[in-house]
């Protein structure tokens, strides 16, 4: 009996922004392997053109996925293999009915890829993703959130980021290679690609972006008194730190950061040169929003029980592209 290997995808919110991807083996003998994947793209002045293909196959000998590949369990409502999108309006006719029409760029529509099987004799998955630049200037293409490691399963991703010269077509994949089909992966695994496609006359148009930011409370988790240190850093700088104590809670202020300026968030409480130790109790929630009020990273600087560590990031480091407001919500 030959072993298989389902894979789950549904790449949601083509809508150019932020999302995930999530990966897990279930089961022992035969392994199922879940997929839910979910990549937005964050337009700011750019004219793109993106066509999606999710192949399988083995390394070096990949085929295209068609609907006659689907598992007859699937009854995902609109679910395709292959995609195409549009970050404007297409002409629609001509001698190239995909040029704009001239509009201004808009969001694109989503991509929901539905289930995946995968046989022993093909352990590989691929994720293919092309962008053909419409506009005058170059484009930038950014993702982050690609994990170093996941146990058994083997990752290659196209280096980042990518530049596409105006009427010019430039590629990224993701491979997926499953190691060992006797060893099961829990839990899943957490992959968030955040995808941002920039025109770099729209970077030009600003010198410098502004970032505001304020300290509020969870009024259902208090933070008592002691002292949660969460820091913000911008291109590896501290720039701003908070605790915890009431004289925070309410705090505002205005930064002025460089366009492709890389924030993160960090706790510690000597040198500042890692993303691990602080002081205090509790956790500061840290969440980072682009000028359309669309929450676009997130992580959580947490103390307990004598353990220090950023959890839960999304995002980050995030690439400074827009004006950008961060919420800092002391927790309990």
């Amino acid at each position: 009996m030959r072993k298989k290997t389902k894979v789950i995808s549904a790449v949601l919110a083509l809508c150019l922004s932020v999302s995930m991807l999530a990966v897990g083996v279930l089961a022992a003998s035969t392994v199922t392997l879940n997929v839910t994947s979910s990549v937005t793209f964050k337009s700011t002045g750019a004219y793109v053109m993106t066509t999606g293909q999710v192949k399988r196959g083995t390394e070096g000998s990949l085929t295209n996925l068609t609907e006659e590949d689907r598992p007859e369990t699937d009854t995902t409502s609109g679910a395709s293999y292959s995609y195409t999108g549009y970050s404007y309006t297409p002409i629609g006719s001509g001698s190239d009915a995909n040029a704009p029409d001239g509009t201004a760029p808009k969001d694109l529509e989503d991509w929901t890829i539905g289930e995946i099987e995968f046989l022993d004799t093909a352990p590989v998955i691929q994720y293919s993703i092309s962008f053909k630049n419409y506009g005058e200037s170059e484009v930038e293409i950014n993702i982050t959130g690609m994990p170093d490691e996941i146990t058994n399963v083997e990752i290659e991703g196209t280096t980042l980021p990518i530049t596409v010269a105006s009427g010019q077509t430039e590629e990224y994949t993701l491979t997926l290679t499953l190691t060992k089909f006797n060893e099961s992966i829990d839990p899943a695994v957490q992959v968030n690609l955040n995808t941002s496609m920039v025109s770099k006359s729209a970077i030009s148009e600003s010198d410098t972006f502004t970032c505001t930011y304020e300290v509020v409370e969870d009024l259902e988790n208090p933070t008592g008194a002691d002292a949660i240190v969460a820091y913000l850093f911008v291109n590896d700088v501290c720039v701003l730190s908070l605790n915890s104590y009431y004289q925070d809670i309410g705090k505002t202020g205005t930064l002025i950061l460089e366009p492709n300026s890389s924030i993160y968030f960090a706790v510690n409480s000597d040198g500042l040169t890692t993303r691990a130790g602080a002081r205090g109790w509790g956790s500061y929630k840290c969440e980072v929003f682009d000028d359309s009020n669309e929450k676009v990273a997130e992580a959580y600087c947490n103390y307990d029980s004598g353990n220090y560590s950023v959890t839960g990031e999304v995002g980050l480091p995030y690439i400074v592209k827009s004006d950008i407001k961060i919420i800092f919500t002391a927790q309990g």
